[in-house]
Order: structure tokens, then sequence, then C-alpha cells
């Protein structure tokens, strides 16, 4: 799995602002899908090899982001945000409030990655 987000990193680090942004809803379901791990397989991932994946689908989004107009980055950030907070809420109560927390951890490290990419640009 680090070898195929190092491959999509190094590729949207070199790919051209029209060809990010059309791949960025593609590509966009898939880091979710990544993201989603701390909560699909708690105990079949070792902590480490978790934070990894967060850490490598991270980078890939932020490479991203880096690459997208503010017109075709809100969307993506708006879909974050629903992924986190409101995709689970029509679940089982109980399930639902432990998942939202694995989400609501993995949007923190988002925005603070983010936050901290766009602070070094300006």
């Amino acid at each position: 799995m680090l070898s195929l987000l190092d491959v999509l990193n190094r590729a949207v680090k070199r790919s051209k602002p029209d060809e990010a942004t059309q791949a960025s809803k593609s590509l966009f379901g898939f880091l979710l899908v990544t993201l989603d791990l701390r909560r699909q397989n708690p105990s079949n991932v070792s902590s480490t090899d978790l934070a990894a994946v967060e850490a490598a689908s991270l980078s890939v989004f932020l490479s991203l982001v880096m690459k997208l107009s503010e017109v075709s980055f809100k969307p993506l950030l708006l879909r974050a945000i629903d992924w986190a907070i409101v995709d689970l809420s029509g679940s089982q109560k109980d399930a639902a409030a432990a998942a939202t927390v694995d989400r609501r951890v993995t949007l923190f490290k988002l925005f603070g990655r983010l936050l901290s990419q766009l602070r070094v640009s300006l």
C-alpha cells in the first residue's frame, strides 16, 4: 500500500494542474478508502503501519490540493467533512459513534497538514 501511495504522490507532483483536476475525484475517492483504514481494520493493522499509510495518504492529498484551483478544491474539502461527520450518522448508534471518532481524528490530521502546507506556501 505504501509503495502505491508513493507512486501516486510522485505522479501527482509531476502532473499538470489540469491533469490533476481531471483525476481529482477518482483519486480523492481512493484516498478516502485508504484514510478509512483505521475504522475498517482496527485489529488487522498495526498502529505503526496505520500511521504510515495515513501519512502517505495525506501527503498524496496535499500534493493534489496544491495542484487544484479553489473551485476544484472546495468540493473535495466539503466531501472530506461529510465523510468524517455525516456519512456514518445513519448507522447503528454505538458503532457509528466509534467510527466517526476515527474519521474525525483523520480529518483533524488532514486539516493540520493542510494548514501547515499552506502556511509554508505563503
